[in-house]
């Protein structure tokens, strides 16, 4: 009796989450106008760079850090969106390599 009654709430739970998933896509889709990644290479002995964008009101977009990569050692990066069109990095030590800091712009309507 528990089994069945366990697996009926397994099947409700899929149902409900899969109802879920697509009432969220469905406002999320008609809420974001824009989704830009992006990557700003900070070359070895500079202490930040800059990656142009597609214009974008300023106070309707959200700049997320996705990370940096390096060949070697560790640094940390501080990002930016420093104008409509320019995302910058500035990185927090010089790792000694040329560094790769990854992000995204969500533009909402």
């Amino acid at each position: 009796m528990l089994d069945a009654v366990g697996e009926l709430l397994s099947r409700l739970t899929k149902t409900r989450a899969t109802y879920l998933d697509a009432a969220i896509s469905s406002r999320l889709s008609t809420a974001i106008k824009s989704v830009q990644y992006g990557t700003i290479i900070v070359y070895n002995g500079q202490t930040g760079g800059t990656a142009p964008i597609t214009s974008v009101a300023t106070d309707k977009a959200v700049l997320i850090h996705l990370g940096v990569t390096i060949s070697s050692g560790h640094t940390a990066s501080r990002i930016s969106l420093t104008n409509s069109t320019t995302v910058s990095a500035v990185l927090g030590s010089n790792p000694g390599v040329d560094s790769f800091t990854n992000f995204v712009v969500v533009e909402f309507f």
